[in-house]
């Protein structure tokens, strides 16, 4: 209940008067949001924790300035200092109520249903487009900050090189310069590409990464790599921004599961002999008929629907 407590706070729709209510009507509350409000101040918000870095005296523009551009984990020293601050941050909650975060500057969101696509105009006029069932929140105040919650955004970022944005998400957090990037949360997968700018990306390493132009950085629960991304792999990439998906060698498991993320309905493989199938192809998002036909006449596998979506299967198998 205290996570959920700070999550409305922190989006702006919390019941002050509920919270407090909560809050007051038995200790063990207080201190559940004391413990769940400093572990947020080290991993959804850095600014806070330079904040109480400053112990609390420093004004939020004061602490935006002092965050540094990753924090090094594997050194003693830090850890033993994280757990001191957020020592003193619980205790600030708990004596303070949650006053400290009412008063923060709360975050936006937009989000995307299945299947839908939506273009925005951030309030420096820097754009970002949610791909399907996607969902990002901002915050401007002096720190220029996004979060990638779930899903795809492309950011098209302005603004001076020394200003930068930064990208917050739960595979990797980026600092990005001005310049065109694209973001993606799959699972326990992540990636980050690079179109046009320079990015410091911290995927959990020592060591921020830089992702330049052309280049992008995958994540997995097995390694972080960089790796250059040709013009067609790229703008491959970026074709859900034109309503389209492209499968280039792609194996049928892989693009069906691609291919799933804009549907209601989904599509479903049963055949494990059919999974490796290789198939090339440009489809337009909103007709998947396409893509089914051309299975049908390409590869000879047909389809059904069935309670569960629509099946695919070898013609020659016959239908059920």
């Amino acid at each position: 209940m205290a996570a959920e407590w700070l999550v409305t706070i922190d989006a702006g729709s919390v019941d002050e008067e509920k919270f407090e209510a909560w809050r007051n009507a038995d200790p063990r509350h207080a201190s559940a949001f004391a413990q769940v409000a400093a572990t947020w101040a080290y991993t959804a918000d850095q600014r806070t924790a330079a904040f109480y870095d400053d112990g609390g005296a420093g004004t939020a523009e004061q602490a935006e300035t002092n965050i540094p551009l990753a924090v090094d984990a594997g050194r003693g020293h830090g850890s033993t200092r994280r757990q001191m601050l957020g020592g003193i941050a619980a205790g600030i909650v708990a004596m303070a109520g949650a006053g400290a975060f009412l008063a923060w500057p709360k975050r936006a969101v937009a989000s995307t249903g299945v299947g839908e696509r939506r273009d925005l105009v951030l309030p420096d006029g820097s754009r970002a487009m949610l791909n399907t069932d996607s969902q990002i929140a901002w915050r401007f105040h002096g720190t220029r900050e996004i979060w990638l919650e779930r899903g795809e955004v492309s950011l098209s970022l302005r603004g001076e090189a020394e200003d930068g944005v930064r990208l917050y998400s739960k595979s990797f957090n980026a600092r990005l310069q001005p310049g065109k990037y694209d973001a993606r949360l799959a699972g326990d997968s992540a990636s980050f590409l690079t179109v046009k700018g320079a990015a410091q990306v911290d995927a959990g390493g020592a060591t921020p990464q830089s992702v330049l132009s052309g280049q992008r950085l995958t994540v997995d629960a097995a390694s972080v790599q960089v790796s250059d991304a040709g013009a067609a792999d790229m703008a491959d990439a970026l074709a859900w921004q034109r309503g389209e998906i492209v499968f280039n060698g792609m194996a049928l498991g892989q693009a069906v599961d691609e291919f799933n993320r804009y549907l209601g309905t989904k599509l479903v493989l049963t055949d494990p002999v059919l999974q490796q199938t290789r198939l090339g192809g440009r489809f337009e998002l909103d007709d998947p008929q396409r893509f089914l036909a051309a299975l049908d006449q390409g590869f000879g596998i047909a389809h059904r629907r069935t309670d569960e979506g629509i099946e695919l299967y070898r013609a020659g198998a016959g239908a059920r």
